[in-house]
């Protein structure tokens, strides 16, 4: 399926600065996700003085329940399930208030907003650089000639060895770069015609076509294999 190369290039333009805006807002909300990953952390070696207790569970009770009283709860029913004391429960969750930021530990919005903003970057960037290969590598149409311009029309072409037979069609090529204009310029070589159909050989190029202000008058041009581009023209 062909994409017009101009909408894939404003695709690309406002992909690309979505995208900027979206990494731009991750550096902010990075921030504060890092604030809350370092609380995180200092939860840890708390909860390590009471084997009985993960980190995992401890971290869960305290975003699940925002009160003082349903946190110890859930934490009292840990250890009684365990037949362990529960009197430890108050005196750990003590020492969480004394050394945990508990309103960064409970914020698990940034930490999602952090990643969401960070996907949404590098999908909208990739799509920006996509769209940009595309729009570099696509064949975008000739501009539309003014009314009343004789205009090449390509019947056959040819890259051929001068001698031998050895040879391959062009004419797709040279209608792409040629038809529907009044004048144009094709470098006859191996590297713009993208094939070599006798090596080591001298070779040349054949293009026959019409003008569409006299089309019963075909014209037959021959060039030689040079780096230098020919120009096929329509007089007008």
């Amino acid at each position: 399926m062909w994409i017009n190369p101009e909408v894939v290039a404003a695709i690309a333009g406002t992909s690309g600065g979505l995208g900027v805006l979206a990494l731009i807002a991750y550096f902010f909300v990075a921030n504060r996700a890092s604030e809350v990953r370092a609380a995180e952390r200092s939860l840890r070696p708390i909860v390590e003085g009471y084997p009985v207790f993960t980190e995992r569970q401890v971290l869960e009770i305290l975003r699940s329940f925002k009160d003082e009283a349903r946190r110890l709860e859930a934490l009292r029913a840990i250890l009684a399930y365990k037949n362990k004391d529960t009197a430890l429960a108050g005196a750990m969750y003590d020492k969480i208030k004394a050394n945990v930021d508990l309103q960064k530990v409970v914020d698990t919005s940034a930490i999602e907003r952090a990643s969401q903003t960070r996907w949404a970057a590098i999908v909208l960037l990739l799509i920006a650089v996509l769209s940009i290969l595309y729009y570099l590598i696509s064949d975008r149409p000739a501009p539309v000639p003014p009314s009343g311009a004789n205009l090449i029309s390509v019947q056959s072409a040819e890259y051929a060895a001068n001698y031998g037979a050895k040879s391959v069609s062009i004419l797709i090529l040279v209608q792409r770069e040629c038809g529907n204009t009044s004048s144009c310029k094709f470098a006859c070589n191996n590297d713009h015609v993208g094939s070599d159909p006798a090596k080591g050989t001298p070779k040349h190029c054949v293009v026959n076509f019409t003008c569409s202000h006299n089309p019963n008058d075909p014209r037959h041009v021959r060039f030689e294999e040079s780096e230098t581009a020919f120009t096929l023209s329509c007089p007008g």
